[in-house]
Protein backbone atom coordinates (compact mmCIF):
# COMPACT_ATOMS: atom_id res chain seq x y z
CA UNK A 1 0.00 0.00 0.00
CA UNK A 2 1.25 3.47 -0.87
CA UNK A 3 0.36 6.49 1.26
CA UNK A 4 0.51 10.03 -0.09
CA UNK A 5 0.39 12.58 2.73
CA UNK A 6 -1.21 15.85 1.61
CA UNK A 7 -1.20 17.74 4.92
CA UNK A 8 0.62 17.68 8.25
CA UNK A 9 -1.32 17.19 11.49
CA UNK A 10 -1.47 20.97 11.94
CA UNK A 11 -2.82 21.55 8.42
CA UNK A 12 0.29 22.58 6.48
CA UNK A 13 0.27 21.44 2.85
CA UNK A 14 2.90 18.87 1.86
CA UNK A 15 2.11 18.97 -1.87
CA UNK A 16 0.92 21.59 -4.33
CA UNK A 17 -2.25 19.61 -5.12
CA UNK A 18 -5.41 21.69 -5.16
CA UNK A 19 -8.99 20.89 -6.00
CA UNK A 20 -10.63 22.47 -9.01
CA UNK A 21 -13.45 23.36 -6.59
CA UNK A 22 -12.41 25.58 -3.67
CA UNK A 23 -15.32 24.34 -1.58
CA UNK A 24 -13.98 20.75 -1.44
CA UNK A 25 -11.99 19.79 1.64
CA UNK A 26 -9.08 17.59 0.59
CA UNK A 27 -8.11 14.56 2.67
CA UNK A 28 -5.02 14.52 4.88
CA UNK A 29 -3.74 11.51 2.98
CA UNK A 30 -4.53 9.20 0.10
CA UNK A 31 -3.84 5.47 0.35
CA UNK A 32 -3.69 3.20 -2.70
CA UNK A 33 -3.54 -0.59 -2.44
CA UNK A 34 -1.74 -2.94 -4.81
CA UNK A 35 -5.05 -3.77 -6.53
CA UNK A 36 -5.79 -0.08 -7.19
CA UNK A 37 -8.47 0.54 -4.55
CA UNK A 38 -8.04 3.88 -2.80
CA UNK A 39 -8.92 5.47 0.48
CA UNK A 40 -9.08 9.16 1.38
CA UNK A 41 -8.36 9.80 5.04
CA UNK A 42 -9.70 12.89 6.80
CA UNK A 43 -8.51 13.51 10.35
CA UNK A 44 -11.90 14.96 11.37
CA UNK A 45 -14.28 12.95 9.18
CA UNK A 46 -12.76 9.48 8.87
CA UNK A 47 -11.91 7.41 5.83
CA UNK A 48 -13.73 7.19 2.49
CA UNK A 49 -13.21 4.24 0.15
CA UNK A 50 -13.02 4.46 -3.65
CA UNK A 51 -12.80 1.67 -6.23
CA UNK A 52 -10.14 3.46 -8.28
CA UNK A 53 -7.82 6.43 -8.13
CA UNK A 54 -9.84 7.95 -10.96
CA UNK A 55 -12.98 7.83 -8.78
CA UNK A 56 -11.16 9.45 -5.86
CA UNK A 57 -9.72 12.23 -8.03
CA UNK A 58 -13.10 12.92 -9.65
CA UNK A 59 -14.72 13.17 -6.21
CA UNK A 60 -12.14 15.67 -4.94
CA UNK A 61 -11.61 17.61 -8.18
CA UNK A 62 -7.97 16.57 -8.43
CA UNK A 63 -5.92 16.08 -11.58
CA UNK A 64 -5.49 12.31 -11.97
CA UNK A 65 -2.04 12.43 -13.57
CA UNK A 66 -0.68 14.76 -10.88
CA UNK A 67 -1.85 12.40 -8.12
CA UNK A 68 -0.48 9.36 -10.00
CA UNK A 69 2.91 11.03 -10.30
CA UNK A 70 3.05 11.88 -6.61
CA UNK A 71 2.03 8.32 -5.67
CA UNK A 72 4.73 6.94 -8.00
CA UNK A 73 7.30 9.03 -6.10
CA UNK A 74 6.24 7.55 -2.72
CA UNK A 75 8.82 5.05 -1.52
Amino acid sequence: MKTLKLFTADGRALTDLASEDDSILLPNEIRMSECGECQASHSDYGDYDFGTLDDLCANYGLELEAVRQLLADVA
